[in-house]
């Protein structure tokens, strides 16, 4: 069992703002069993319209990981994202991914699939690429980037592929870790809102794990 309590000044989810470019506060809870299966939960909370405290979302997440040899490994499973406080989005606010994934010590991949992104009938394939390495002074650098492709839509639904991209920064102190990171996602018309971001987001913030 681990969890870990954390603020950030936004939070993002493949390039958008969740919390309405508004701070956040997110709280984790993880079981890995000896077997390889795992599970994770997420919950969410920042500032509704009206500025109050609010649940912003939560995450569910069912998986497998197994060893391919000391330095990879694989997983699969399936999440469900939920969000309630969406500001600018357009459809229900949840969907649900099934993805497998390859990780090694410096570098880790996956691919998503979701038959019902944030709308019904709106049928995605994200695959993304993260990198990371710790330099001097246990200074660890990061780097992703994603790309989101529509594979179908009822002609009414408006859909479009997209990439977003991040770079962060980030050091541990014992159980407490500060972050900063840079972020934005290119696309015409998306699927999760009306228009993207215009400009790269900074976002900082720190984590308590226990």
């Amino acid at each position: 069992m681990a969890g870990a309590l954390s603020l950030q000044s936004d939070y993002r989810v493949r390039g958008y703002s969740m919390s309405h470019s508004r701070p956040a506060a997110a709280l984790s809870l993880s079981y890995d069993h000896a077997s390889g299966a795992y599970l994770n939960g997420l919950a969410i909370i920042s500032r509704d319209g009206d500025d109050d405290p609010a649940l912003t979302g939560v995450i569910e997440n069912l998986g497998y990981a197994r060893r391919l040899s000391s330095r990879a490994s694989i997983d699969l499973g399936l999440v469900h994202s939920e969000y309630f406080q969406r500001y600018g989005t357009v459809g229900t606010g949840r969907y649900t991914e099934a993805y497998v994934g390859l990780a090694t010590p410096h570098l880790s991949s996956r691919l998503s699939y979701s038959p019902d992104y944030f709308r019904h009938g709106v049928s995605t394939l994200y695959g993304e690429v993260n990198v990371g390495w710790e330099t001097v002074a246990q200074i660890r650098l990061d780097a992703h980037v994603g790309y989101l492709d529509c594979l179908d839509a009822p002609p009414w639904r408006r859909c479009s592929s997209q990439y977003d991209w991040r770079v962060g920064v980030s050091r541990q102190f014992e159980r407490l870790d500060l972050n900063a990171s840079l972020s934005n996602v290119e696309s015409k018309a998306s699927p999760l809102y009306r228009r993207p971001d215009r400009a790269p987001t900074f976002v900082v913030g720190a984590s308590w794990a226990f």
